[in-house]
């Protein structure tokens, strides 16, 4: 029913939700990647610690400041990405690393309340974490946030001195339709706006389509992607992120050491980059230890 008015037949669509891409390890010297394998530690004095509480959201509003409302809408969202984390640990097998990234499965989903409505339409923008809003501020919201992610401005600024800059992160949106469907131009023309969504027409009964749709999941990804679809596939949604950069701080080869990493079911010998940082953001708690690293191109990580 979703998808009635978003495709002038009626169809059934398979999302396909691709994860982050990485660089593969050796392809350049590991200590100057993020890698999102292996264990880290590093040392830090007490007087770099910061309370979390003082740090300010993406409004610029301290936790103070914030409505009990923008706290409910924050936990909402997050909500997603805990539940899709869940859902992905449960299929994965004994000794396997995951690597899963639930903005890229939340992008379709706010991406498809455009071709909805109704109760439809309410429920799915529940599933997202986004209840109460309406589709045009979902759009505008999505289209702000992957301009910061991003450093759209950066990049404009660069172009005013005659330079350029490129992101090292990369997000790609695209629904691939059975040749013989029609797309409701209204959601083609959201899409392509807010979500910088791109739309190809192919024909899945022919086994050689999986190749116009990894065509394109490989130059988004630098080739780190690869789907396959069945033959009676007869749409698929697409996202892509991609990310690549350098420590801002190096990690140095001859201060790897060895150690003990504490796994959630078993422990393991590891390789552990180390550096001494004379400043940072830096949380500890009973539970947990999470510091912020940062990157050349001005981007930044959390590492928990």
């Amino acid at each position: 029913e979703m998808l009635r008015s978003l495709v002038g037949s009626e169809m059934c669509i398979r999302d396909r939700f691709s994860g982050c891409g990485q660089k593969s390890i050796g392809e350049e010297p590991a200590q100057t990647r993020t890698e999102t394998e292996g264990a880290q530690s590093m040392e830090t004095s007490d007087s770099n610690k910061q309370d979390q509480t003082s740090e300010t959201d993406e409004n610029n509003q301290t936790a103070a400041d914030k409505t009990p409302d923008q706290d409910v809408a924050r936990d909402e969202e997050n909500g997603f990405a805990l539940r899709f984390t869940e859902a992905f640990l449960k299929q994965k097998k004994e000794g396997e690393n995951l690597i899963a990234s639930p903005y890229s499965a939340w992008l379709p989903l706010a991406a498809l309340v455009n071709g909805c409505s109704g109760a439809t339409q309410e429920q799915l923008l529940k599933v997202i974490g986004e209840a109460g809003i309406d589709a045009e501020t979902l759009n505008q919201t999505v289209k702000a946030v992957n301009a910061g992610l991003s450093q759209e401005e950066r990049r404009k600024s660069y172009e005013e001195y005659g330079e350029t800059f490129e992101s090292p992160l990369k997000i790609a949106n695209a629904l691939f339709v059975q040749k013989d469907a029609t797309v409701n131009q209204t959601f083609e023309q959201l899409f392509s706006d807010n979500y910088d969504g791109k739309l190809f027409s192919v024909d899945f009964s022919d086994p050689s389509a999986a190749n116009a749709i990894n065509s394109w999941a490989s130059e988004k990804t630098d080739g780190k992607i690869v789907e396959t679809f069945d033959a009676d596939t007869v749409a698929a949604i697409a996202n892509a992120l991609y990310f690549s950069d350098s420590w801002s701080s190096q990690f140095l080869e001859e201060n790897t050491t060895e150690g003990t990493f504490h796994g959630a079911k078993q422990d393991e010998n590891a390789e552990f980059m180390n550096q001494k940082l004379s400043d940072g953001i830096y949380y500890e708690d009973e539970t947990m230890q999470a510091i912020v690293l940062w990157t050349t191109s001005g981007g930044q990580m959390v590492l928990c």
